[in-house]
């Protein structure tokens, strides 16, 4: 079995991200099932910050114009 291209491990760690914000999301339903959308694309939002502070990274805000909202809205 060949070794995976560095493109495809990238492909693999975007995957593992996606799936991982996905699951925390559904955690995030299932906790607070009377938020809204808005309030859970929030609060994962600053669950990922905290989680990226804690490490040395840094996320940007939020979004505001539609293509990128809807590029965002793709990974959760």
């Amino acid at each position: 079995m060949s070794q995976p291209t560095p493109a495809e491990k990238f492909r693999i760690a975007l995957d593992l991200h996606e799936s991982g914000l996905r699951m925390h999301e559904q955690t995030l339903r299932r906790r607070y099932p009377e938020a809204g959308d808005e309030q859970i694309r929030e609060a994962l939002f600053a669950w990922l910050s905290r989680q990226s502070a804690a490490r040395g990274l840094t996320v940007r805000e939020p979004p505001d114009s539609l293509r990128d909202r809807v590029l965002l809205e793709q990974m959760i």
